[in-house]
Parts: C-alpha cells; structure tokens; sequence
C-alpha cells in the first residue's frame, strides 16, 4: 500500500512545540528564547506568523551548554556561557 504522495511528508515532520512552552521549560521569558532563535543559537520553524521548536533542538542546545558532566566536548565548562 502506497502513500498518498501530498500527506507522505507529513509523515516526517517533528512535533512542534511553542516558544512559550520552550520557555517554560528552560525556565526563562519567551523573549529569551525567541533571542535565542534570532542569534541561530536555537532552530526554529515558522509557521503562519508563529515560531515552533521542535523538542529535540532544544535537548540538543541544553547538552551543548551543560556547564558540568560529558557532552562530547572537554568537559571543563569552558567556552561556554548562553
């Protein structure tokens, strides 16, 4: 059974989530994160007039800026800072 071939992108795209709830979740105001998004710190997808995140973007810029712990870099906590 074949796909209809319009729908079978959909089929990849990540569940999005708000700059709000991206906010909510790094504990900082929805200008923070839409800072973040303007400076390509953090990618974004706009939809309409709206900005939406997917949550596996933000797990990653989370382990990028781990201060403490392994991240694949050196681990010292240098060169960081957000």
């Amino acid at each position: 059974m074949s796909l209809d071939p319009l729908l079978s992108p959909l089929v990849h795209l990540p569940h999005l989530i708000a700059v709000h709830k991206v906010a909510h979740r790094l504990d900082v105001k929805p200008q923070t994160v839409r800072r973040l998004i303007r400076h390509k710190k953090l990618p974004a997808y706009r939809v309409g007039a709206r900005l939406r995140v997917d949550p596996r973007d933000v797990d990653a810029y989370l382990l990028a800026h781990r201060v403490n712990g392994s991240n694949g870099s050196s681990g010292h906590g240098n060169g960081g800072g957000a």
